[in-house]
C-alpha cells in the first residue's frame, strides 16, 4: 500500500504479504485491520499514523510488524508468527487478547521518553519470547512466559498463569 489517507476505518485482506511502500505513510483516522489469508504470508507496516486501533491476523506463520508514529493500541489480534509492534511517540496498550504463535522473539517498544507498555489482559498468549524497550511494562500471559530482553526505565510486572521464564 502506498501513501494514503483514510478518514474512517481501513481493512486490509491480501492473499499474499501486506506491505507498505518504502518512504510512504499511511494515515488511518478511525481503525484499522490486515489479515493475510495464505501461504503463511506476512503484515509488514512500517509507516502507520493510526489513531485507532489496529488488529493483525497471519496466515501460517507469518510474521507481523507494526510501526505506528502515535501511540498503538493493539485490538484482538492472532499473529502465526512474531510480532514486532513499536510506538513511535506514545504507549502500547492493547484493547483485546494477544495471541502470538511464533517461537521466536516477540518485540513491543514504546520510543519516546516515559512512554509505556501495557499487555496485561489474563487471554494474552505469548509462545516465543517478549523483548520490550519502554519506561513502565506490564505483561500478562495465560500460561507461560519467555521473558526476552528489556530495557525498562521504570516498573516492570509480568504475570502469568504458570510459570515465568528469563530467556534474555
Amino acid at each position: 500500500i502506498g501513501t494514503s489517507t483514510v478518514d474512517g476505518d481501513l481493512t486490509l485482506l491480501s492473499g499474499g504479504t501486506i506491505t507498505d511502500t518504502d518512504s510512504s505513510t499511511v494515515t488511518v483516522k478511525g481503525t484499522l485491520s490486515a489479515t493475510t489469508d495464505a501461504s503463511n504470508s506476512a503484515i509488514t507496516l512500517n509507516d502507520l499514523t493510526v489513531t485507532g486501533s489496529v488488529a493483525l491476523a497471519t496466515n501460517g506463520s507469518g510474521n507481523a510488524t507494526v510501526v505506528n508514529d502515535t501511540a498503538l493500541d493493539l485490538a484482538a489480534s492472532t499473529v502465526g508468527g512474531d510480532l514486532t509492534a513499536t510506538a513511535t511517540t506514545g504507549n502500547v496498550t492493547q484493547s483485546g487478547a494477544l495471541d502470538i504463535n511464533g517461537t521466536g522473539t516477540s518485540t513491543i517498544t514504546a520510543s519516546a521518553s516515559g512512554a509505556d507498555i501495557t499487555l496485561y489482559n489474563p487471554d494474552n498468549d505469548f509462545e516465543g519470547n517478549v523483548s520490550t524497550t519502554g519506561d513502565d511494562v506490564k505483561l500478562w500471559a495465560t500460561d507461560t512466559m519467555s521473558l526476552g530482553a528489556a530495557t525498562v526505565t521504570g516498573n516492570y510486572t509480568v504475570t502469568a498463569g504458570t510459570t515465568i521464564t528469563d530467556c534474555a
